[in-house]
């Protein structure tokens, strides 16, 4: 079990948070670099607990870009949306999130993850040697877990009850980190791993808002 770290830009001079922000994100996720708004706001909070690491991500809009991590190791990554949207993208392939969602990562693959304004999202990290030899032998790169699966919404209300335990996280076991990746391995093996089809768009606002960091 390791201590809470929090990171945050709220004191950091404004012509100073986007270095400092992007410093914390490449130290918290080795690999990755951001692009964001020159006096971003934004706060991060993780600890580890039985090889299983836990990461709370507040931030407004930015673009985080990942390089696909060499060597042993592997983890997934899944990013539970708690507030906002968050769309990630891996050569020509798209994955957009909504609020209660779920997104995968490979850390193995590069990827990049565009972040809505007031983005809130949970983000678990899971070595994929606790994922079991069935889970590691699909492509979860990109897949998108839907709100409306229990097993989604059950490890929802895991990590949920564990983060409003953060208090007395010391006092956590390792085998917590065990319970937690069983959590993840059980809404994995109850879905389908696959690109998501493209979902129509239900109003002009929900377009708009989807394509406010497109230029174009």
């Amino acid at each position: 079990m390791s201590a809470i770290e929090r990171f945050s830009t709220t004191l950091v001079p404004h012509q100073r948070r986007h270095a400092f922000w992007h410093d914390v994100v490449a130290e918290a996720f080795p690999g990755m670099t951001v692009d964001a708004s020159e006096g971003i706001r934004a706060d991060l909070a993780r600890f580890s607990v039985g090889g299983v690491g836990l990461a709370r991500a507040r931030s407004d809009r930015a673009r985080v870009s990942r390089v696909a991590k060499q060597g042993d190791g592997r983890h997934l990554l899944l990013h539970i949306l708690l507030r906002g949207r968050m769309t990630m993208t891996h050569g020509n392939q798209a994955s957009s999130g909504r609020v209660g969602e779920v997104i995968v990562a490979d850390d193995a693959r590069a990827y990049a993850i565009d972040i809505s304004q007031a983005n809130d999202c949970l983000i678990m990290q899971v070595p994929l040697a606790m994922m079991g030899e069935d889970i590691a032998a699909r492509d979860w790169h990109g897949c998108l877990l839907p709100a409306d699966n229990p097993n989604v919404a059950f490890l929802g209300h895991i990590l949920h009850g564990a983060w409003s335990q953060r208090a007395h996280f010391e006092e956590l076991d390792d085998d917590a980190g065990a319970l937690l990746a069983d959590a993840a391995r059980m809404v994995c093996r109850r879905t389908s791993p696959g690109h998501p089809v493209a979902r129509p768009l239900r109003s002009p606002v929900e377009y708009a808002l989807q394509n406010l960091g497109n230029p174009d």
